[in-house]
């Protein structure tokens, strides 16, 4: 494997990862309520630049001594932190999986440190160059962990529009009056019998039909 393509291939991988979140970072991460000591936006591509010539260069010196075949155990712990590194972006930027991607830095932590040992042992220079590659790791440790503990609603900032109006108070509501007792009805007036006739008198017609 040539240098070329030992420093190109975490180079690949670091553009892409750039250009598949770089909606992500002026939109979601722009809301994201970070630290005081998160480094600005433009200082990310330099920095990954130069660590990814490091770890590249860091690899190539392994590889030369023997290959694969005799560098099996560094060289893979080499790749598994390869791969750690290159899903940690589509975790926090794509997924906005902030928890799960701390867990996956942590873990890169954990790996880097293995492999800059085994490549300390092969080669000084190897090792040596895995230095600010692990310092960075774990700077972006901390801040992920204190980015994920700040926006435990994963940066949904969007909730429901508010009026700008003051609401009014809510009016008291005024007792209901009982409905008024329904009157019974009143029967018809007895109309009294013309003056001079009798009862009886009245009922005499009616009993001569009758007959």
């Amino acid at each position: 494997m040539s240098l070329a393509v030992s420093i190109g291939v975490p180079l690949a991988q670091g553009f892409l990862g750039t250009l598949l979140s770089r909606k992500q970072v002026k939109n979601w991460y722009k809301k994201l309520k970070k630290p005081k000591w998160t480094p600005p936006n433009w200082l990310f591509g330099p920095v990954w630049t130069v660590l990814y010539t490091c770890m590249g260069t860091s690899a190539w010196l392994i590889w030369r001594k023997g290959g694969f075949e005799d560098n099996k155990r560094s060289l893979t712990m080499y790749g598994v932190q390869f791969l750690l590194n290159a899903l940690w972006t589509p975790l926090f930027f794509n997924a906005h999986a902030t928890t799960l991607a701390f867990f996956d830095v942590a873990a890169l932590d954990v790996v880097l440190t293995v492999t800059m040992v085994l490549f300390f042992k092969e080669n000084k220079a190897a090792g040596s160059l895995l230095i600010p590659y692990l310092t960075w790791c774990l700077y972006a440790t901390a801040l992920n962990a204190k980015i994920a503990c700040d926006n435990q609603d994963g940066g949904k900032k969007d909730g429901p529009a508010q009026s700008s109006q003051p609401s009014r108070p809510a009016q008291p509501t005024q007792p209901t009056q009982p409905a008024p007792p329904v009157q019974p009805p009143q029967s018809a007036p007895v109309v009294p019998p013309p003056s001079g006739s009798t009862p009886a008198a009245a009922a005499k017609p009616e009993e001569k039909k009758a007959a």
